[in-house]
């Protein structure tokens, strides 16, 4: 099971114009046209000659590194986000940006000072606790995360991304009923949190309370009959029960939602096996094969000839 945290972006903020000098402004506002019409190479361009005419011009260097920063050029949107603080120390969204910015090119440590510079400037912001424990979680500094997430938790209590956040982080620690305890919390705000419902079943397997993981994979799809994971994880878990039918019938439907996982075709193969299907079995292990599963490819020699 894949286990990702999702990174919370504010909406990016461009600044007012508040100069005087006609050319600049001129300029400025072609970029800025530019800019609203998505056209950011162009509006980098535009940008630039703008700051050519007066190099400390604070919003072209601003907006600037927002257009680096929408076409992904992190290094350069950086660049634009540091000279604008040497210029203007007190920007929020300067320091929050960077924060952003120096996490897309996994300098992490760099992320998290640009994230406790943005929460000195304003400590109520809960999108920068958020992100800052996201980045202390690729740090491994898995007690500094979750006291981020309590933090933003306080800012925004019926916030279930953070609680999902948090199970993730008791997770790694393999406090197996603590994460349950969050993803708990935030299933309890929303019914519908299917990653939290997921992750929580998948725990509850974890834990050997089959029939608890069964009813939340069901609940899943019950809330979308198209998340195939839900189905191969109540496959498995029925497998386990040594309700071979029931396995199969859902390990079929994951496949017709994603014929390209070869574990699905080798469980399904196990499972009808264990029914005595296996002429069936057989042709399930070697679409598995095909697929690149080297168990499949041994199971084949020693079970279908």
């Amino acid at each position: 099971m894949s286990k990702k945290l999702k990174k919370i972006f504010l909406t990016l903020l461009l600044f007012p114009l508040l100069l005087n000098a006609q050319t600049e402004k001129e300029l400025f506002d072609k970029a800025m046209e530019k800019y609203n019409k998505a056209e950011y190479r162009n509006a980098v361009e535009l940008f630039t000659q703008a700051i050519a005419k007066n190099k400390n011009f604070r919003e072209a260097i601003f907006n600037r590194g927002i257009s680096y920063q929408k076409l992904k050029e992190y290094n350069n949107a950086i660049n634009d986000y540091m000279k604008f603080l040497s210029i203007d120390s007190t920007s929020f969204m300067a320091c929050f940006n960077l924060g952003v910015c120096f996490d897309m090119v996994g300098k992490y440590n760099e992320s998290a000072k640009a994230y406790t510079n943005a929460i000195l400037i304003n400590p109520k912001d809960k999108y920068s606790y958020f992100n800052r424990a996201l980045i202390y979680d690729k740090l491994n500094l898995y007690d500094k995360a979750l006291a981020d997430f309590n933090k933003a938790k306080e800012l925004d209590p019926l916030n279930t991304q953070i609680y999902f956040s948090m199970g993730v982080i008791y997770d790694r620690m393999k406090q197996i009923n603590k994460a349950i305890e969050y993803y708990t919390k935030a299933i309890d705000i929303n019914q519908k949190t299917l990653n939290s419902l997921f992750n929580r079943a998948f725990d509850y397997n974890q834990l050997g309370e089959d029939e608890r993981a069964i009813d939340d994979y069901t609940s899943i799809i019950n809330i979308d009959p198209k998340y195939a994971g839900a189905y191969y994880n109540r496959a498995y878990t029925y497998a386990k029960q040594k309700k071979h039918e029931e396995a199969i019938l859902d390990y079929s439907k994951s496949i017709l939602l994603n014929n390209r996982l070869p574990d699905s075709y080798f469980n399904r193969g196990l499972s009808k096996a264990k029914l005595g299907k296996f002429l069936d079995a057989c042709e399930d292990i070697k679409q598995s094969a095909a697929l690149g599963d080297e168990e499949a490819k041994k199971y084949l020699k020693q079970n279908c000839k």
